[in-house]
């Protein structure tokens, strides 16, 4: 019988930390958070709408509210859209 853990292409099992520390980021943990983080459509237009607005003329009047119930992934999706800001190389050879 096949088991649920043998469905998934990544460890499942693997140990999640609680707390993201952005500034410790190893390049090994960059490269793990982008390849793991799952985009929706959701997701997917949410990124598009942001990065049309990012390449709009630059100004100090700009802001971006993210917002969302405990737990649904705002931390994450924040990781994720300065990865992309910082056009982050990545251990592949790929940037994000």
């Amino acid at each position: 019988m096949l088991k649920m853990k043998e469905l998934f292409a990544l460890d499942i099992e693997k140990e999640v930390n609680l707390v993201i520390k952005a500034d410790e980021q190893t390049p090994v943990q960059v490269e793990r958070d982008i390849l793991e983080y799952i985009v929706t459509d959701q997701i997917e237009n949410l990124l598009e709408t942001f990065l049309e607005s990012y390449t709009l003329p630059s100004t100090d009047k700009i802001g971006v509210w993210i917002s969302g119930f405990f737990g649904s992934g705002k931390s994450y999706f924040a990781k994720i859209l300065g990865y992309l800001i910082e056009n982050t190389k990545l251990q592949s050879g790929l940037t994000a």
